[in-house]
C-alpha cells in the first residue's frame, strides 16, 4: 500500500502515510482495512471512507 500510494501514485506523503499507519496500529482489528478506509477519508471525504469500506469488505462476504 505504501508503494503504490507514496511512490508511484504520489497522492499521499510520506510523513502523512505514516502519521496515518501509526494512527491505525493503535486501533483494535486489521490494520489494512482501517488505513485504506481513513486514506480514501483524508483524501475524499465520508462517501469514500465508506466505499473504501465496503469494496475492502466485499470480497470476504462474497
Amino acid at each position: 500500500m505504501h508503494q503504490e500510494l507514496v511512490d508511484r501514485r504520489r497522492w499521499i506523503s510520506e510523513q502523512r502515510f505514516l502519521h496515518a499507519l501509526n494512527y491505525c496500529m493503535l486501533l483494535p482489528g486489521p490494520e489494512a482495512i482501517q488505513l485504506a478506509i481513513y486514506i480514501s477519508w483524508l483524501l475524499h471525504g465520508t462517501v469514500a471512507a465508506i466505499v473504501a469500506g465496503v469494496l475492502f469488505f466485499l470480497p470476504a462476504a462474497v
